[in-house]
């Protein structure tokens, strides 16, 4: 005879699995036609007011007033292309488009201190046109060129090596904003558009250091990330009366087995 305790054990066991190998039993592949974005809500550097700003509202925006001692005399910038479309499957990285930071000599106090993306991506869901709209913050440091206290750049290296070769690179970071975004259904699941990261010559980083004086390229990867159901799903019937100790122990497992289905992904 199969004692309750044993019971509980079981019936935990099994909603474990169910939980573990929920990611790859509902993954789906999406058909995205297009993706576009246009560069919004310019922050600019604390105090200041934003410095010749042109192409709000478009997929290339600039700022800031050209340095005398400039090589080109052309403003600051961001740009970004969507990439080309293709069939693209869900909680896995792909390229989402070309991030371009034209990062040139301008005078202090013309810079910003962060800007908006919104994307639009279109998709063919079940054969019907959907239009996924999309919002992140990008986050700008405009460093000194002659570099920090110490003479080091703000990456930490010495100026004029490496990416600080022409005075101290900028950094551009993306903030997180996954809590932000609108969710949307494929057969019966929520998805949102995460952006992961950049990658160049394919190494992947989370801050994109660019050099001055010139454009700087990398590529915005981002994944469709499972939600979860759109009508929660009730557990089965306990065979017997589950304990509160019982309980206790399937949260347990289930909740370890959730984290390692994350780790693995």
């Amino acid at each position: 005879m199969i004692s309750k305790f044993n019971s509980v054990f079981a019936f935990a066991a099994a909603v474990t699995i169910s939980v573990a190998g929920l990611g790859s039993a509902i993954a789906a592949t999406l058909d995205v036609s297009s993706v576009s974005g246009n560069w919004t809500g310019l922050t600019p550097e604390l105090g200041q007011p934003l410095a010749n700003v042109q192409g709000v509202g478009t997929g290339s925006v600039s700022w800031g007033v050209p340095h005398v001692y400039s090589k080109t005399g052309k403003q600051s910038g961001y740009s970004f292309v969507g990439a080309a479309a293709g069939k693209i499957e869900s909680d896995k990285d792909f390229d989402l488009g070309t991030f371009t930071h034209n990062n040139f000599v301008i005078n202090v106090g013309t810079s910003i201190t962060g800007a908006g993306l919104g994307l639009v991506v279109n998709m063919v869901i079940n054969g019907v046109d959907r239009a996924l709209s999309a919002a992140f913050n990008f986050r700008h440091d405009e460093t000194a060129n002659l570099g920090e206290v110490g003479g080091l750049c703000k990456d930490g290296n010495a100026n004029g090596v490496g990416v600080n070769s022409a005075g101290c690179a900028d950094r551009v970071t993306i903030l997180d904003n996954a809590a932000q975004q609108d969710a949307f259904e494929v057969d019966g699941f929520l998805y949102i558009l995460e952006i992961t990261g950049f990658i160049k010559d394919g190494v992947a980083f989370s801050e994109f250091w660019t050099a001055e004086d010139q454009a700087n390229e990398a590529v915005l990867r981002a994944r469709f990330t499972l939600v979860g159901p759109v009508d929660p799903i009730d557990p089965p019937p306990s065979p017997v009366p589950l304990p509160a100790a019982g309980w206790m122990v399937l949260t347990g497992l289930g909740a370890l087995a959730a984290a390692r289905a994350r780790r693995k992904s």
